[in-house]
């Protein structure tokens, strides 16, 4: 609460009520506009077909991550300060007890003891002139975003990307008539990149060139190999009741 105030303290103590496993990341050797990776096995109904989340399972077949460990990163989120993320999510439960897609602020709470998180943050930000606005403006910009232009999560976008090369001329026609629409729905890492590049003017040519292919894909794990971008390991803060 000192730290805070009594809103944001109050938002992640009512995630963290919800579970037995109370942590938070050090919100002290965070920077806003850092990335943040998460990582976590398969659940619910994806448990049936693989130990690891889809997504975990197609980036392991993408050429450009040979065999680094980057395909275990499976969400992106952009950290804003005080504790809390903006990303683009499948689904999560509203205050209205209504299950929604897309945009959203959240507190940035570890889920299970299971679930990993990284920080990728710019390499050498320490000598880039005026880095501290940069990276403010694409926390600004994601803030912002979520709230004048919300938009839900891209499952067509997801549908062809699970497609892709695995069905013939059946994942040529579903590209051709369903494509990426940024302005009306998104997946989790294009969104953090959208806001490194537009708000921030970082990774700029990677968002030029996803943005005007309907071939192009930036997972989570682009951000862990990207030249520009170097992981750093999160340290925890353990919560208790008095």
């Amino acid at each position: 609460i000192s730290d805070f105030g009594l809103g944001v303290a109050k938002s992640v103590l009512e995630k963290l009520d919800a579970q037995d496993f109370k942590v938070v990341p050090n919100y002290e050797n965070l920077l806003v506009g850092d990335v943040i990776l998460s990582s976590q096995p398969a659940r619910g109904w994806e448990k049936y077909f693989s130990e690891d989340a889809p997504i975990q399972v197609h980036q392991r077949t993408i050429p450009r991550f040979g065999s680094s460990t980057a395909p275990k990163w499976s969400h992106a989120m952009l950290y804003v300060g005080r504790l809390h993320v903006v990303e683009s999510q499948v689904h999560s439960k509203s205050k209205d007890g209504n299950f929604r897609s897309g945009l959203r602020v959240a507190p940035l709470t570890l889920p299970s003891p299971d679930t990993e998180l990284v920080i990728c943050r710019r390499k050498n930000w320490q000598s880039i002139e005026s880095f501290d606005g940069y990276r403010r403006n694409a926390a600004l910009y994601g803030v912002v975003d979520h709230v004048v232009a919300p938009r839900s999560y891209d499952y067509s976008r997801i549908a062809t990307l699970a497609l892709d090369g695995k069905a013939g001329i059946f994942s040529d026609l579903v590209r051709k008539f369903i494509k990426a629409r940024f302005h009306q729905s998104v997946i989790c890492s294009e969104f953090v990149l959208e806001c490194l590049a537009i708000g921030g003017q970082m990774l700029t040519q990677d968002w030029f060139q996803v943005s005007r292919s309907k071939d192009s894909y930036f997972y989570p794990a682009d951000f862990a190999v990207h030249p520009d971008m170097e992981l750093h390991a999160m340290e925890y803060l353990h919560l208790e009741k008095h």
